[in-house]
Order: structure tokens, then C-alpha cells, then sequence
């Protein structure tokens, strides 16, 4: 176990924004938003340092973004939204309604629903993936949040991870 003060940061960039289309239950028609992503970091160990270069946390951001900007997202274990993947394209149904994708055009999320908690959620753990290949140090990730907002409106979703072990 690492033993030491917590310290934290947050990054946000202002290029960290993607666009993209969803439909949620209590909205059926398709619809998008412009969103920006952001992320706070607590960390305790030996490093009274930012354990991690602020290019790395950047980087890792945009490329998120750029896997989601310009997509119309499809969630993947969605009981009110089913979909078929057809030869090109998706078939997307809700009630008697049905829309019809090219696959080129969406993204596939293994989430229920593309509300921004649920987006953050997901988002989470794409980070948290990939965070601890770009720390200087040994240290023990205390908190993680990941900020989702949707731009020109108030902060939607937002998803705190704690940790217990050393990462």
C-alpha cells in the first residue's frame, strides 16, 4: 500500500467535444448534442507531483472524443431501443417506429441507454483503461471523475470512481 498525502487535478481541454445523435425513451425522436469532456484526478503516494503528463491525459480525451464526434449512438443492451445489424447498416426500432443507419455512421455502446450518466460511465472505464500506462510514478488512484456536459447547458452526467488498491 502507498502511504502519502492526496492530492488532485482536473483536465479540461477545450477541444475535448464531440457531436453526436441518440434517442432515449422519453424523448423517441433522434436528437443530438454538442458535449465536452473533462476529467478529475485523486491520487496518493510518493509523487507530491501531477504523476502523469498533461499531453498523455489530453491525448487520451481527444481520442475518446474522436471515436465518438460526428456518430449517431446505438446502445447495445437497450430493451426499449432493439436493433438488428443488417448487411451496411443498422435497423433500430422503438414501438412502431423504425430508423435505419449506416454503420459507418454509428457507434455501438455496451450500455442500456445513452443518457450522460450512463455515457460517463462508459467513458469511465475507456479511461480507465489506458490511465495508468501514462503515470511517472508509483501511486494509488483515489478518485476518478469523469465530467460530461452537454455544451450551452448545464453539466448533465457525471460518474465518480473511488479505488481502495494501488494502481
Amino acid at each position: 500500500m502507498i502511504i502519502g498525502e492526496v492530492y488532485s487535478n482536473t483536465f479540461s481541454f477545450q477541444e475535448a467535444t464531440f457531436s453526436s445523435s441518440h434517442y432515449i425513451s422519453d424523448c423517441e425522436l433522434l436528437h443530438g448534442h454538442e458535449y465536452h469532456l473533462s476529467i478529475s484526478l485523486e491520487w496518493c503516494g510518493p509523487c507530491n507531483f501531477l504523476p502523469i503528463n498533461k499531453d498523455y491525459i489530453r491525448t487520451l480525451l481527444l481520442e475518446i472524443c474522436s471515436s465518438f464526434d460526428k456518430k449517431i449512438m446505438i446502445p447495445e443492451h437497450s430493451k426499449e431501443f432493439p436493433f438488428e445489424d443488417l448487411d451496411g447498416h443498422f435497423r433500430v426500432n422503438f414501438r412502431s417506429i423504425h430508423f435505419e443507419f449506416p454503420k459507418r455512421n454509428c457507434i455501438v455502446l455496451p450500455i442500456s441507454n445513452t443518457t450522460c450518466e450512463e455515457l460517463s460511465k462508459y467513458i469511465n472505464s475507456l479511461i480507465l483503461e489506458k490511465l495508468s500506462l501514462g503515470f511517472k510514478c508509483s501511486i494509488s488512484i483515489q478518485n476518478l471523475k469523469v465530467s460530461l456536459s452537454e455544451l450551452y447547458q448545464q453539466q448533465e452526467g457525471s460518474t465518480n470512481v473511488c479505488f481502495g488498491g494501488s494502481n
